[in-house]
């Protein structure tokens, strides 16, 4: 869908992309919706889980999607008593697509990476929660992606993408 009236930074890597989304997580006042194929469990995911809860604590709306793949494919995953305490803290968060008994779809999976901070500021690209966005990774080196901070009528598309998955998970 194209739309005018939008201002879209280009954020290079990790480096760029957190402190100014942590910043825009800080000023939220109505919600937050995140949509990632996975938080990874580590100091970043920490941090954000940190803020998040704040947030929540102040009557912020938080909401957050992962996919249940994305999360088992990485080697700090989000487990049980990990979600139970993002829970604790005010936070909803739920898994897209969760393993069943049956083998799920492996080629439908949501691999987006969403954020959209009170209906008016959104972030849309390749970047994760996680920590080799700003480390690297060893055995590959420093890894980077691009991400946007959108402002404008786009962050209405992203609102919409957002809450349709949710919907459609939740019910």
């Amino acid at each position: 869908k194209v739309t005018d009236r939008n201002s879209i930074d280009f954020l290079n890597g990790g480096m760029e992309k957190f402190p100014r989304l942590f910043e825009d997580v800080r000023n939220a006042k109505h919600h937050i919706h995140l949509e990632y194929f996975n938080f990874r469990n580590d100091s970043l995911n920490e941090i954000l889980i940190s803020l998040l809860a704040e947030k929540a604590k102040e009557g912020v709306e938080v909401r957050a999607l992962f996919d249940a793949f994305g999360n088992a494919s990485n080697n700090k995953p989000l487990k049980k008593r990990h979600l139970q305490k993002i829970r604790s803290n005010g936070i909803e968060i739920v898994k897209f697509d969760p393993f069943t008994f049956w083998i799920n779809n492996a080629w439908a999976r949501d691999h987006r990476k969403i954020v959209v901070i009170d209906g008016k500021i959104g972030y849309v690209g390749g970047i994760n929660i996680a920590d080799y966005y700003i480390d690297g990774l060893k055995r590959v080196g420093k890894w980077r992606d691009i991400h946007s901070k959108v402002e404008g009528y786009a962050v209405n598309d992203l609102q919409e993408v957002f809450l349709k998955m949710w919907n459609k998970e939740t019910g």
